[in-house]
């Protein structure tokens, strides 16, 4: 919460601390298998308000990884000691780039020497896992420039390793530059070509692309993020977050009891004033509810976007029928086609359907808008 002063940043984290404690009573659970904490900048937080925050979520119960972003700036020995001190087993840190003029183009505070002052306090003063995130496709950037940040972030020797394309998002300076055209993405071509390289060089270096943007070396797997990728619940507090759940939270959440669909996501307020005047046990939440059609389609987004592909037994379990029938044969289509294989555990993409993976959906939504209805059976 750069720029945000402290008052407000303890208001939030104590409305989140409240929102947590709701989600707990009413979902009914003793612990929580995954956390992650971003967002946001977690690291901006004064040690006071954020060893607070952390004391309150370590009570929910011992978790199998618990994730908290940073960004190089803002991160520091105390900020080390409170997750340290707290149960975090995981850190992610928001690197981008390791070449000045590319960080400023995107608006980023850090420097190449705040990258590496963090980097060397994690090497020191860090023995859990750590992630580095990483972006191609910005203005100015080559293939060598690009090579070398990759080689840069590989010298932590980091389990995981995040790269994503560049996307100009509204009220961001580069938003504002293209719009001014004082500067432009490179074309489609190029930044795939780009693309194709980095993964590659990846790949040698030991790191497999287990998601579409997500490369790790064995193990080290984001396993909150899979919860995502694999449609598990989730529950979210805090500003902007969103939760996606079922069962009798709905009727907690929606007050009705003959709902159309057993799954809820709930959307909180991007606003903090708004999130900060939310009436106790609501918070200004924005429920929709998940129709089966949609969660199917979901489930292929999500899915398919992992190099293991979706899990046969888990579709068949969700919907009572196996992906080729609800997909009325498509699946089988794909995989005549060369785009898609299965081994009877799993349901994936060769490499040529992941570079189509959006074309194919769009085959997918088509079929799933036309076959009859589908019903969620279960889902955990």
């Amino acid at each position: 919460m750069p720029g945000v002063k402290e008052e407000i940043m303890e208001k939030v984290c104590t409305q989140i601390q409240a929102e947590l404690d709701w989600y707990v009573m009413n979902l009914g659970v003793a612990s929580f298998a995954t956390v992650f904490i971003g967002g946001g900048t977690p690291s901006v937080l004064p040690g006071r308000i954020l060893k607070n925050l952390f004391e309150k979520i370590g009570k929910t119960g011992k978790t199998l990884e618990w994730t908290v972003e940073a960004n190089p700036e803002t991160l520091d020995n105390d900020f080390l000691d409170i997750c340290k001190g707290s149960g975090v087993t995981r850190l992610s840190l928001g690197v981008q780039s390791f070449h000045d003029e590319l960080l400023a183009g995107l608006g980023r505070r850090a420097r190449h020497k705040d990258i590496m002052h963090a980097m060397e306090l994690l090497s020191t003063g860090w023995q859990g896992d750590v992630s580095l995130d990483l972006i191609t496709g910005i203005p100015g950037q080559s293939r060598e420039i690009l090579f070398e940040d990759i080689s840069q972030a590989m010298s932590c020797k980091p389990g995981h390793i995040s790269m994503y394309t560049l996307t100009a998002e509204e009220r961001t300076v580069l938003h504002d530059q293209m719009a001014a055209r004082k500067i432009t993405l490179p074309a489609r071509d190029d930044e795939a070509l780009l693309w194709d390289c980095a993964v590659d060089f990846l790949a040698q270096n030991g790191y497999s692309q287990y998601e579409v943007s997500n490369f790790c070396k064995p193990g080290k797997e984001c396993l909150h993020n899979l919860r995502y990728w694999l449609l598990k619940p989730y529950c979210g507090v805090g500003p902007a977050a969103v939760s996606t759940l079922q069962g009798a939270i709905n009727n907690k959440v929606l007050k009705k009891t003959n709902l159309e669909c057993n799954i809820l996501r709930i959307h909180n307020p991007h606003s903090i004033e708004d999130y900060c005047m939310g009436r106790e046990e609501n918070w200004n939440r924005r429920p929709e509810e998940i129709r089966p059609k949609e969660f199917l389609l979901e489930n292929l987004m999500m899915g398919l976007r992992l190099a293991s592909g979706i899990p046969v037994k888990e579709i068949k379990s969700r919907f009572g029928k196996s992906l080729e029938e609800l997909l009325s044969g498509l699946w089988e289509k794909w995989c005549g086609r060369g785009y898609a294989i299965t081994d009877g555990e799993t349901l994936r993409l060769t490499a040529p359907g992941r570079l189509i993976l959006n074309r194919l959906l769009e085959e997918a939504a088509l079929a799933i808008d036309d076959a009859e209805e589908i019903i969620i059976r279960t889902w955990d």
